[in-house]
């Protein structure tokens, strides 16, 4: 019982962290050297924010907003 207490505790957390980070808009899209994908206009961002968020395109940086 404690163990899945535990579990469903983290669980929350972790969804706490996620959720802040994305509606504070930091996570940036990350390429596979690392760099986030430039843009000039939200249409070169691809859509893979989750949920409800949309890609924005800032300082020719592709974020999740």
């Amino acid at each position: 019982m404690v163990i899945i207490l535990k579990f469903i505790y983290a669980l929350i957390i972790l969804f706490f962290i996620i959720f802040v980070a994305t509606t504070e808009g930091v996570l940036p899209y990350i390429t596979v050297s690392g760099d986030p994908i430039h843009c000039i206009n939200a249409y070169d961002c691809p859509n893979v924010c989750v949920d409800f968020l949309i890609s924005r395109c800032i300082n020719n940086k592709c974020y999740c907003m």
